[in-house]
């Protein structure tokens, strides 16, 4: 009994820490691709939101004059007014790029005192300035200074559609290892499964261990003493319907002699059954010799199982004669022979054809409304 116990504990035990981590990479999977797209969607809005701001501070197309990158009238390179700004608005660095050089960062260098005007420093994994497409939004993950960054960028057109720079925002991500949400739901979820085991294991060791042992403790006072005081009908897990099993057994033990009666009844009624039976089967066999000597009568020779067409047996010949022999006054039809025979209809339309053949049944065609005319076949006797 206790190694009982113990197998059912361990079995619920990793039973739901097993359920435990399946639910913890579900909801780790789901949460890490949420997490995704609303960074990316953080990253698109700060990119817009550059976009507009630089429209509403340098109204005016972009343009190249003299070597600088002005929009409108105001010049980009080194103003790093602007793409600061830009970043205190929407908490996202701001570069801007004038074909393949960098002419204003918000981002500053390792150093902290210089701004971060290397191209290098700003890495783009979807092609280079020259094979963007001009009006796409371009989303992508990227280190940068050592920090990871969501990004999204843009290549800049002046007012003939050319490209002639690029429009670039990054949101900085916390830099926590991956696997720390797991771990954080991970024990979160191993207390609560092995709390919930032993919730589970309090309970059934209440509802089906101890009522268990109990039922076990009274067997063995019925062997030794051939007598037991009944059990509470009480208990889960089918315990209840075992206690009510061992009253029965102590009423049948104290009840010795209906227990003879319910035997002798039981005996007599079995030879009965048996009596029946072979009744049955005689009554089957006579049936069976009827529908043999009516296919001699009608068939002759042809009865023979080596005259009979190829695919015909003289055994389904003979079921096929006992079902009309034993349905007289019947309609009788192919379908109505199949299902009572468990033959299909193809089978039974065989045999039918035959007997139509030697002209030993009657066909009567009858119409309905719509569809094939139904055939009724009756047995010449």
């Amino acid at each position: 009994m206790r190694s009982l116990k113990i197998k059912s504990a361990m079995l619920m035990l990793v039973s739901m820490v097993l359920l435990t981590i399946t639910l913890i990479l579900i909801s780790y999977s789901y949460y890490n691709t949420n997490e995704f797209k609303f960074q990316e969607a953080n990253a698109r809005d700060a990119l817009l939101t550059a976009e507009e701001l630089l429209e509403l501070k340098c109204p005016g197309p972009w343009q190249i004059k003299g070597g600088d990158l002005y929009k409108g009238q105001v010049v980009i390179n080194n103003n790093f007014v602007i793409v600061d700004y830009i970043q205190r608005v929407t908490e996202a660095m701001c570069v801007v790029m004038m074909n393949n050089s960098c002419v204003a960062t918000s981002v500053l260098d390792k150093g902290g005192c210089n701004r971060a005007l290397n191209m290098d420093t700003y890495p783009l994994k979807q092609g280079t300035l020259k094979t963007l497409d001009a009006g796409r939004c371009y989303l992508e993950r990227t280190e940068i200074m050592d920090q990871m960054y969501q990004t999204a960028y843009k290549p800049i057109a002046n007012g003939d559609g050319q490209i002639i720079g690029l429009l670039y925002v990054g949101v900085q991500l916390d830099n926590i290892p991956f696997y720390e949400p797991l771990k954080m739901m991970g024990i979160t979820g191993v207390t609560l499964a092995l709390l919930m085991a032993l919730v589970t294991i309090y309970s059934v060791n209440r509802s089906f261990s101890k009522p268990l042992q109990e039922v076990i403790n009274r067997m063995q006072e019925v062997k030794v003493n051939r007598t037991a005081h009944p059990l509470p009908l009480n208990g889960g897990g089918g315990i209840k319907e075992l206690s009510q099993a061992f009253n029965q057994m102590l009423a049948a033990i104290a009840g010795g002699q209906q227990k003879n009666h319910a035997i002798e009844a039981q005996t007599s009624h079995k030879h009965q059954q048996t009596a029946d039976n072979q009744d049955i089967d005689i009554s089957d066999s006579l049936t069976e010799e009827a529908a043999d000597e009516w296919i001699a009568k009608m068939l002759g020779a042809n009865a023979d199982e080596d005259n009979l067409p190829k695919g015909l047996s003289f055994i389904t010949l003979r079921q096929v004669v006992l079902f009309f022999m034993e349905n007289r006054g019947n309609d009788i039809t192919a379908e109505s022979a199949s299902n009572y025979l468990s033959l299909s209809k193809v089978t039974v339309r065989r045999y039918f054809n035959f007997l139509e053949e030697h002209e030993l049944v009657e066909i009567e065609q009858r119409y309905g409304a719509v569809g094939r005319p139904l055939k009724i076949y009756t047995l010449i006797e």
